[in-house]
């Protein structure tokens, strides 16, 4: 009775074990910001926590819940590109998140990820999302046309002389392509002219 016991004990234990590996439980490690100052501002993620600090002169930033809930969900956060100003700055962030986080994989959109573009200011010791824009979507089925070869949809984002971002999605003509601007600390998209005109 006691082997049967110490069997079960040690299968529940390596059950456990392997959910835990298998888990998706991958989060963004951390993000360094080039303050307006010259230093750096790093966010590190970790255990359910966001914070966001400049080492160099020893100061915390406060960050905004909305950023918080996007960076703790994402499995991958970048920087895309930043706008600088002498009063405040603007920073595109790529979070990549799980469609479904608790779905281990499994079923409808379960291994898939909603890829968001967020529009994140730095000011006064502070970080706040101005405004946030879903790029990819498996949940929406929105897809990127990209032809680097991988799916991460930095390498879809085309960087324009003007400082807008092009893209096309997989259902658009080949010769048609979607801008992203920044506007009023919002993202404008202009769309594509329908072919007829």
């Amino acid at each position: 009775m006691q082997t049967i016991s110490k069997a079960i004990s040690i299968s529940t234990s390596t059950i456990i074990l392997l959910a835990a590996l298998i888990s998706p439980t991958a989060v963004a490690d951390n993000l360094v910001l080039p303050s307006a100052q010259g230093t750096r501002v790093v966010i590190d993620v970790k255990k359910q926590q966001v914070l966001a600090k400049d080492k160099e002169r020893n100061i915390s930033y406060n960050i905004d819940n909305a950023i918080t809930r996007h960076f703790i969900r994402a499995e991958d956060i970048q920087l895309i590109e930043n706008e600088s100003k002498p009063e405040a700055q603007l920073f595109i962030v790529l979070a990549r998140e799980p469609s479904r986080p608790s779905a281990m994989g499994q079923g409808y959109c379960g291994a898939g990820y909603e890829d968001y573009l967020l529009l994140v200011e730095m000011l006064d010791h502070k970080l706040t999302l101005r405004d946030q824009f879903l790029l990819q979507s498996c949940l929406k089925s929105i897809s990127m046309f990209i032809d680097q070869g991988d799916d991460n949809p930095s390498n879809g984002l085309v960087h324009e002389k003007d400082g807008s971002f092009t893209y096309r999605l997989v259902d658009d003509d080949y010769d048609k392509k979607r801008a992203l601007i920044i506007s009023k600390k919002r993202f404008k998209i202009k769309l594509p002219l329908p072919s007829n005109q």
